[in-house]
């Protein structure tokens, strides 16, 4: 089963980080040499598709080289709770409309 991820790479990595960072997207998608290049020099939110179920030593690579990963069951879970403050603060319908998104991201898993 895939699941997605969202990758932020930062401008003006050194080198040493480019590696780093251009390995473990490799490592986490089945990226060839050349598509993770391009993923790494690309700046800002990228959507890219897990392709395996190691991604723990990758994802600590990522974060350590200054790359923002979220994973969506993460998402998810800040979404949950901006829905549940939205209710203590009286925006139900704002809180309505985010728990439909999750329900419809939950049925789409199925």
């Amino acid at each position: 089963m895939y699941n997605i991820f969202i990758l932020s790479v930062p401008d003006g990595l050194d080198m040493g980080n480019l590696l780093k960072v251009t390995r473990a997207i490799r490592k986490l998608t089945d990226c060839g040499l050349y598509e993770a290049k391009l993923i790494t020099g690309t700046v800002g939110p990228q959507k890219l598709e897990l392709a395996t179920s190691e991604f723990g030593q990758p994802f600590a690579d990522l974060e350590s080289a200054g790359c923002t990963v979220s994973h969506t069951q993460s998402l998810i879970d800040q979404l949950r709770h901006i829905a549940s403050d939205s209710i203590e603060l009286g925006e139900v319908e704002l809180a309505d409309d985010i728990l439909k998104l999750i329900i419809a991201y939950k049925l789409s898993k199925k």
